[in-house]
């Protein structure tokens, strides 16, 4: 797909400059196993694991996560409370599961809010064993360590609004180096408009954010 040849383009360039990558594909998704996606919920399991694999087998100190949409949120919940994850890219991610679904569940559904949004999120809970209430970004960035953050997301975004991401900077504690980048685009759709100024930015964020022996 686009997208993912635009990802591919990202990594290459990062690669380019020196930094290691590690793509992998969350639970049902991609090529990997798993019969349901948990919007997060079983995803920040996920990527806890392969954060600790390369400081594990890879023999990483420091990690700067890069996520898109649920991946963005994904990134929040478990790259905020992780010590040794200095950075993290979010594009549009949504700021806490439980409000965002009420609001705009409809969005991906296509079925009317009322009353199809609160019947999809009880079965949720009950056949899916998802709690969206524990899957909130803006409550896992107050609990960061010392990470960085960049933040992105289009204006013209119809399934994740922006004001998520406003919510999540608002709530980032001012000690900790953040930025906010809004564009004129839709939802996960500023790489494919912008790649120059994209790849710029993260690279910035990247030298920025790794220490100095770690970018030698």
């Amino acid at each position: 797909s686009q997208k993912t040849i635009a990802a591919l383009r990202l990594i290459r360039s990062l690669h380019e400059n020196g930094y290691n990558v590690l793509m992998f594909d969350f639970r049902n998704s991609g090529k990997s196993g798993g019969r349901r996606t948990g919007i997060g919920f079983y995803e920040q399991h996920d990527l806890t694991s392969a954060i600790n694999y390369v400081l594990s087998k890879k023999s990483q100190k420091e990690v700067v996560l890069l996520g898109w949409s649920m991946g963005a949120a994904t990134c929040l919940l478990a790259g905020s409370i992780h010590p040794q994850v200095k950075g993290i890219i979010a594009d549009s991610p949504f700021h806490d599961l439980q409000t965002y679904l009420e609001d705009n569940l409809s969005v991906w559904s296509k079925l009317p809010k009322k009353p199809f949004t609160s019947i999809i999120l009880r079965s949720m809970k009950h056949l899916l064993k998802i709690d969206p209430k524990k899957v909130s970004p803006i409550g896992a960035v107050k609990k960061g360590f010392d990470t960085q953050y960049l933040l992105i997301h289009g204006k013209n975004d119809v399934k994740v609004p922006y004001r998520s991401s406003e919510l999540i900077f608002e709530r980032i504690p001012n000690e900790n180096e953040k930025t906010l980048w809004l564009t004129n685009y839709g939802h996960i759709t500023t790489f494919a408009e912008e790649p120059e100024e994209y790849e710029q930015k993260v690279l910035e964020f990247l030298k920025k954010t790794f220490s100095p022996k770690e970018q030698e």
